[in-house]
């Protein structure tokens, strides 16, 4: 009876960490989203992404660069489910930029969606090997190791790693403590 109790108990814990990570990955495609319609509406009047070349008419904001328009493709694709487009926008990303960590966790988002948890993992590592402050890049890979392939102890060591690089941060903290409830 007891062990029945404790099993539902990590369940629901189990439930609770999923919606968790869900909603964090709504939250930052909520923000990009905004950011393109944003940069859309100060540059352009009509509904479609700018252009390389509408971007870089006298609008007197900083044009987008060619990795920048690669990923508002690849989130717009992402949104709309077409995950083959939006994995070749984001590796067109780091083809034009192979520093950009936003493409490298993106398309490990992408991986991760298709079931490819390996693939996935590279990319988040590379996230924040190219930017140590890249906090997504540790929060995804540790909600994909302590959610999805059932690996606490490697999702803490991701958490730690980027609280090592990020000292304080109020997301890893508080994941790392919700973590290492477990």
């Amino acid at each position: 009876r007891t062990s029945n109790n404790m099993i539902l108990g990590k369940k629901e814990k189990l439930g609770l960490l999923l919606f968790t990570g869900i909603i964090l990955i709504v939250v930052v495609l909520i923000i990009l989203l905004v950011i393109v319609r944003d940069r859309n509406n100060a540059t352009q009047k009509k509904p479609t992404l700018p252009t390389v070349e509408e971007n870089t008419q006298n609008t007197g904001e900083t044009p987008l660069t060619k990795d920048e328009q690669a990923i508002q493709e690849g989130v717009a694709a992402y949104s709309s489910g077409n995950l083959k487009q939006a994995s070749e926008a984001y590796q067109e990303a780091i083809a034009e930029n192979p520093n950009n960590a936003m493409a490298y966790g993106n398309l490990g988002n992408v991986l991760r969606d298709q079931g490819d948890y390996r693939g996935a993992e590279e990319q988040y590592r590379k996230a924040f090997t190219v930017d140590a402050t890249f906090i997504n890049g540790y929060t995804a890979l540790a909600f994909m190791l302590f959610s999805l392939e059932n690996k606490p102890t490697q999702a803490i060591q991701v958490l730690q790693q980027g609280l090592v690089a990020n000292p304080g941060d109020g997301i890893l903290v508080g994941l790392l403590e919700q973590y290492s409830i477990e």
